[in-house]
This record gives structure tokens, sequence and C-alpha cells, in this order.
């Protein structure tokens, strides 16, 4: 077989499954493609009710996406259960650094298991 007809059918098998996986998998939003812990703890974060202190929810919307979106976990000082201590209902209590519009931002969140409560935010 010749070199120009193995690309043909290479080619061909390419554009094949990429149309096939487009088909399968392109209306989907629920897929992530990063799994770096950072971005595995923000995106469930996310997906939780967030329970502010006293009922104080802060004004800037943006700020408030900025903390949910881009946020850095500070893994020295957050407390995560292990397997055998999540089965006891314990909580993951994250420190989420953020520098926004200049000033550091620092948000302790408890994530339970259907809501995030913020302990402490400054």
């Amino acid at each position: 077989m010749k070199f120009a007809r193995k690309v043909a059918f290479f080619s061909g098998g390419v554009v094949l499954g990429t149309v096939l996986v487009v088909w399968m998998f392109g209306e989907r939003t629920d897929i992530q493609c990063t799994y770096f812990p950072n971005d595995r703890v923000l995106y469930d974060l996310r997906l939780k009710t967030w329970v502010w202190p006293d009922g104080s929810v802060p004004t800037d919307t943006a700020w408030t996406w900025a903390v949910r979106n881009r946020s850095k976990v500070d893994w020295d000082a957050t407390t995560v259960a292990t397997r055998t201590e999540s089965k006891a209902d314990s909580a993951n209590v994250y420190v989420l650094r953020l520098e926004y519009q200049g000033r550091p931002t620092e948000v302790v969140v408890e994530g339970r298991k259907h809501r995030a409560m913020v302990l402490r935010w400054k």
C-alpha cells in the first residue's frame, strides 16, 4: 500500500472518529475537562448553594463570581476528610485565596453535602 493511500485511510478514520465523538458528546454541558485538585474543588463548590454568615451576602456579584471561579485553594490551610472520616459526615474546610482588584481576599468555606457554608471572609 502506498504512503498516500495510508494517509488517506488514516485521515478518513480521524474525521469519522471526530464526527462520532462530537455527535455523542457535543451538546453536553456537564462534561468537565480539568481534573486538577484546585479545579475539582471549585467546581464542586460552584454546584452547591452558598450560605453566608448572618445572611450578609456581598453585594459585589463580580467579586462572588471571582471567588467561585478564579480562587486558588490553599492546601496547607485546608482540612480535608479522608474516605473513612467522610462516612461520619465530616465536612471539608477549604481556604480560598484570591487577589481581586489589587486586594488580597481570603474566604474560608465549609463544604457540606448540599451546601457550602462561608465561615469567614475578608
